[in-house]
């Protein structure tokens, strides 16, 4: 036996629908996008039946917190490919409740299209690497306006890189 949790994340909350292995819906809950919300979720599933199988659509990257919670707590857990998924892509009636229950009966039938999920030490090197691009972007922006103030007010240097240490000076 299972319990197969869909769950539609967002920004700041989840909608989540717990489902036996027999289709019946036994809870529908929204909760806080936070660990503690993921907490009372897996304990609830928990109470259902210990071997629980969960389902996640991302919205941008607010799917790594309950990612990581489940996974932590030794949940089956999938990360669905919303593009892939057609049954909800597709659906004239879209909302978190039926995104959620759909996402249930695709787990229940082991038909979710996953999408890759990076360890959680990739994730971190990854995260680290677009940092440190964004702050050399900054530099080599900032450095630009530097250079177009200059040329604005008609102020030339001799030296051959203004940012050098004689430049500096």
């Amino acid at each position: 036996m299972a319990v197969y949790v869909g769950i539609d994340v967002h920004k700041h909350y989840c909608q989540a629908v717990l489902m036996t292995e027999r289709g019946q819906i036994t809870h529908e809950l929204r909760f806080d996008n936070t660990s503690e919300g993921a907490s009372d979720l897996i304990d609830l599933a928990k109470s259902v039946d210990p071997n629980i199988k969960a389902v996640a659509e991302p919205s941008a990257n607010f799917w790594i917190r309950i990612y990581d919670k489940l996974e932590q707590e030794g949940v089956e857990v999938k990360l669905s490919n919303p593009l892939r998924t057609k049954a909800i892509a597709e659906a004239r009636i879209k909302t978190d409740r039926i995104d959620a229950k759909t996402l249930a009966y695709i787990i229940r039938g082991d038909l979710v299209a996953e999408s890759y999920v990076p360890t959680r030490k990739n994730r971190e090197r990854r995260a680290l690497i677009r940092y440190r691009a964004s702050l050399i972007h900054m530099r080599v922006d900032i450095k630009n306006r530097i250079h177009a103030l200059l040329d604005k007010h008609e102020l030339t240097h001799t030296y051959t890189d203004l940012f050098d240490k004689q430049g500096l000076e």
